[in-house]
């Protein structure tokens, strides 16, 4: 499998540039992908793509959720089976429909403690503020 396949085309194009939906609070934010690990409870859940090969998203296991950068690389290195090239242990639910990321938060309670701190990418917009006290 090649890192393309995990996300079709006509996919790709919905979804935002990295860093282009900052200013939307993560809850509100749209989620367009749903990949996941057919041997386990990881999901990963692209709410932004660089087009090619690293998305931002939420990263959600059985008790635990992140927000972050992923490669699709990475996860493919992670799902090879050492088999043929549909041998790949990530797949793209095919049937997952774009929601916000509170709507994720009711299927998946554990992003609500994602949602309880400030999201990487308002941290990063967070250090372009001038403090006034200086």
């Amino acid at each position: 499998m090649r890192v393309s396949d995990l996300i079709p085309t006509q996919v790709r194009e919905r979804i935002p540039a990295i860093g282009s939906d900052a200013k939307t609070a993560l809850r509100d934010t749209q989620v367009y992908v749903r990949l996941y690990d057919r041997r386990s409870s990881w999901n990963w859940y692209v709410l932004e793509f660089d087009g090619e090969r690293t998305c931002f998203g939420l990263i959600v296991g059985r008790a635990t959720a992140v927000a972050g950068q992923f490669s699709l690389e990475e996860l493919l290195n992670l799902g090879s089976g050492g088999g043929g090239p549909d041998d790949g242990d990530i797949l793209l639910d095919s049937e997952f429909l774009p929601q916000t990321v509170a709507d994720l938060a009711l299927v998946h309670p554990q992003v609500n403690d994602v949602l309880s701190e400030p999201a990487p990418r308002e941290l990063h917009a967070a250090e372009g503020l001038v403090s006034l006290e200086e």
